[in-house]
């Protein structure tokens, strides 16, 4: 029988609205761990490796991931994190598809993962996020108008004002010319400067997406290289952003400005976000892929 450690965020979207008590009575004893705030990870690391089970499970969205993950690389080798099975207990769970744990409801994933019989390990990539001393890892990373966006969001009291904004967001990117101005605040470009190793482009840009493997509409990225990072960057005005949706819901390639692969990637672009956290900052991003052991179901 197969050891396995569960670690659960009690803030988590899913299990914030009554997940956790829906799989009290599927876990065995001893092996779920309920993380009462992100800063108590690195602890409950130290207990997971220092147990050493043939398995661990986050359930929680893609910030817990994220969270673990950064916990667990930052104190310890990638031989000593226990193969990871991901169960969407968030919001958001685009990490759990991207390696195939999201098929089907989260809870048949864990009585999926309860009844192997042995392990079989398939590695891929995180993207690894250095800037002013910090390390912090995650699925995918973007600034310019997301991040831009959600500031301006947080900053926006009250639910029906923040939706508010976004209406007129969207009117004014429709062209709906008495709303600009809340288009301008959203969708401006920023001066950017990304660091390949074989070029530097320097330009005002809207965004830059950085992904460590294919989800979702991300697919239409055609990765080339599995050992790299995805870059996806540019600016665009109406047409373009209606085009590129299209070729995401049709499976093509993307006609972004900028779309490749990176081995390595130093970006000047102001704050960013990374598995749906932002991050306020305002110097060198250092972006490079760091691989992790998941289980393959």
């Amino acid at each position: 029988m197969l050891d396995i450690v569960a670690i659960s965020n009690l803030k988590a979207g899913r299990n914030s609205r009554g997940f956790l008590a829906e799989i009290e009575g599927v876990l065995p004893y001893r092996s779920h761990i309920v993380a009462p705030s992100r800063e108590s990870y690195p602890a409950v690391m130290q207990e997971v490796v220092e147990r050493d089970p043939d398995i661990m499970m986050i359930i929680g969205g893609d910030t817990t991931g994220s969270d673990v993950f950064t916990a667990g690389l930052n104190q310890y080798s990638l031989d000593q994190i226990p193969p990871v099975v991901l169960v969407n207990g968030g919001t958001v769970g685009m990490h759990g598809v991207a390696v195939g744990h999201s098929r089907n409801h989260p809870l048949q994933t864990i009585e999926e993962t309860l009844a192997l019989d042995h392990v079989d390990v398939v590695e891929r990539n995180l993207v690894k996020v250095d800037y002013g001393g910090q390390t912090r890892f995650g699925l995918s990373f973007s600034n310019g108008i997301v991040t831009n966006f959600f500031e301006r969001y947080d900053q926006t009291p009250g639910e029906l004002a923040a939706k508010a904004l976004v209406a007129r967001g969207i009117a004014g990117f429709l062209g709906r010319e008495v709303f600009k101005t809340a288009y301008r605040e959203i969708f401006e470009e920023f001066p950017m400067t990304l660091e390949f190793p074989d070029e530097t482009i320097t330009r005002d840009m809207h965004w830059v997406f950085v992904y460590a493997m294919p989800v979702g509409l991300v697919d239409a990225f055609k990765f080339p290289h599995e050992k790299d990072l995805h870059v996806l960057a540019g600016s665009f005005d109406r047409k373009l952003m209606i085009k590129m949706i299209k070729e995401g819901i049709l499976g093509q390639n993307l006609s972004a400005p900028i779309n490749r692969s990176a081995s390595q990637l130093i970006i000047n672009g102001g704050s960013f976000i990374l598995d749906g956290e932002t991050v306020k900052y305002g110097g060198p991003v250092t972006l490079s892929p760091q691989k992790v052991r998941y289980v393959k179901l």
